[in-house]
C-alpha cells in the first residue's frame, strides 16, 4: 500500500491574592487555593505576539489548558454550557484570528476535566485524575492508554523527547519528573505554584522546562538537572494562570510559550521567549505543485532522487491530491520511489526536520538520513522502519 509523506519545515538553530467570579454557581477559574509567590520576573517581559480569545470560541468560562501541536491550538474546557460536557477544542490560529475547527467530549464528569496538555508529536495528553490520558487527535478521544501520575490531577505537563519523560505539577506539589511507566526519575522542590508547564529544547543553554506559575500569568524558565528556577521569566498577563505550551512551529524564526490566562474573558496568550537560530531555512507543503506529476519532475532544485533522476517513472515519487493533512496535495512513495532533499554541506549549529507521514493500515514507512552522499562516501546517519 502507499505511503504519504509532506515535508513541513527544516529548521536550524545555534546551538495568581485572586478573584473568584460566579458562572451558574459555579466557580470561574480553576485556581491555587493556596496560592504564594515567585520571585518577581527580573528580565523585561517577552513580547507578545499574539492574544486568541478562547473563550469566544469554545463559549465556556472554564478554559484550562493548552498546546499548540499538529498545527491547531488545542484547549481543554470543563462543561458548563457545552452538551458535550467537559470538552476538548480544536482551533485554527494559522490567519491570526481563531477559528472553531471541532470540538470533543473528554468523557468524565469532573468538576474540571482535562487540565493542561502535552504532546510526544503522535498523541496528546492530559490529567483529571491520578493518571495521565492519552489521546488520539485524529479523534479528540482518550485512546484509554494511561500513564501513573504521582500527583493528582497531573495538573501541568510537559513531554521531553529526548528521554521520552514526561513533567508534572500540580499547584504547590513537587515537580516530576516520570517516564511512560509512571516511575518517578526526579522529584524537586516546587519552585512556583503551577498549572501548566512546556518543553523548550531550542533555546541557547537549554533545553528548559518552562512553567506558567506565580499570582499572575508569568513564565518561569527552569533548569530540568536542577528543578531550579534559571532567574529568567515572563510576566504577560493578569489573568489566573493556566495550560502552558512551547512551539517553533506557530511563528517562524521565534520559540513562544502558549500560555492560558483564566481572565475575563479567558485568553491564550503566545509570548516570545527567544529566536529560534537563522528561522525557516525550507519549506514545502506540495501544494505549488500538479497532481500526478514527479515532485523532483516539478521542481529539480529543491528535490531529487537517489540516482539523480528527476521525472524518472520509478524514482520520482508522484504529487497526490488523495490525501493531505493540510491543504490539497501530498506525496506518494510507493515501492521503489527513492527521493532525497540535499541539505548541503552542515558542519556546525542544531538542524531540526518536521514533517508529517499518513501510513495506512497494514502498510509501513521507512526514512533516513545521511551524513554523507554523491559524491562524497555514503554514510547513514540514522534509519527509521
Amino acid at each position: 500500500m502507499p505511503k504519504l509523506f509532506k515535508i513541513f519545515i527544516i529548521l536550524f538553530s545555534i546551538s495568581w491574592c485572586f478573584t473568584l467570579t460566579a458562572q451558574q454557581n459555579q466557580l470561574r477559574t480553576d485556581a491555587d487555593p493556596n496560592i504564594g509567590s515567585i520571585p518577581d520576573p527580573v528580565d523585561t517581559p517577552g513580547d507578545i505576539l499574539a492574544v486568541y480569545d478562547v473563550e469566544a470560541i469554545t463559549g465556556e468560562t472554564g478554559n484550562l489548558g493548552c498546546e499548540y501541536a499538529f498545527g491547531y491550538l488545542w484547549v481543554t474546557c470543563r462543561g458548563l454550557v457545552n452538551p458535550n460536557g467537559n470538552s476538548l477544542f480544536k482551533i485554527d490560529v494559522s490567519s491570526g484570528t481563531p477559528v472553531y475547527v471541532a470540538d470533543y467530549p473528554q468523557g468524565n464528569s469532573d468538576a474540571w476535566g482535562w487540565r493542561d496538555l502535552c504532546s510526544d508529536g503522535v498523541f496528546l495528553y492530559a490529567s483529571y485524575s491520578s493518571v495521565i490520558e492519552q489521546i488520539d487527535p485524529a479523534t479528540g478521544l482518550a485512546t484509554g492508554v494511561t500513564i501513573p501520575s504521582p500527583v493528582s490531577p497531573a495538573r501541568a505537563l510537559a513531554y521531553d523527547p529526548a528521554t521520552d519523560h514526561f513533567w508534572t505539577i500540580s499547584f504547590g506539589g513537587n515537580l516530576f519528573e516520570i517516564d511512560r511507566a509512571g516511575v518517578i526519575i526526579n522529584s524537586f522542590p516546587n519552585p512556583g505554584s503551577t498549572y501548566g508547564a512546556g518543553w523548550d529544547p531550542w533555546s541557547v543553554g537549554g533545553p528548559f522546562l518552562w512553567l506558567n506559575a506565580g499570582a499572575a500569568g508569568t513564565l518561569v524558565q527552569v533548569d530540568p538537572l536542577t528543578g531550579l528556577p534559571t532567574g529568567v521569566s515572563y510576566l504577560f498577563g493578569a489573568g489566573i494562570v493556566g495550560g502552558l505550551s512551547v512551539s517553533v512551529d506557530l511563528f517562524p524564526g521565534k520559540i513562544v510559550g502558549v500560555a492560558m490566562s483564566q481572565e475575563t474573558p479567558d485568553q491564550v496568550f503566545v509570548v516570545e521567549l527567544g529566536d529560534f537560530g537563522g528561522g525557516t531555512t525550507f519549506f514545502d507543503d506540495m501544494e505549488a505543485y500538479t497532481p500526478g506529476t514527479g515532485l523532483a519532475c516539478q521542481n529539480p532544485i529543491e528535490w531529487d532522487t537517489w540516482s539523480n533522476l528527476p521525472c524518472d517513472p520509478g524514482e520520482d515519487p508522484l504529487v497526490s491530491n488523495a490525501f493531505a493533512y493540510s491543504g490539497s496535495n501530498s506525496t506518494v512513495i510507493v515501492q521503489n520511489n527513492d527521493l532525497i532533499r540535499h541539505h548541503g554541506q552542515l558542519t556546525s549549529g542544531k538542524w531540526y526536520s518536521s514533517f508529517l507521514l499518513y501510513i495506512p493500515t497494514g502498510a509501513s514507512g521507512y526514512f533516513n538520513s545521511m551524513s554523507g552522499f554523491t559524491p562524497n562516501p555514503f554514510q547513514w546517519a540514522h534509519e527509521v522502519y
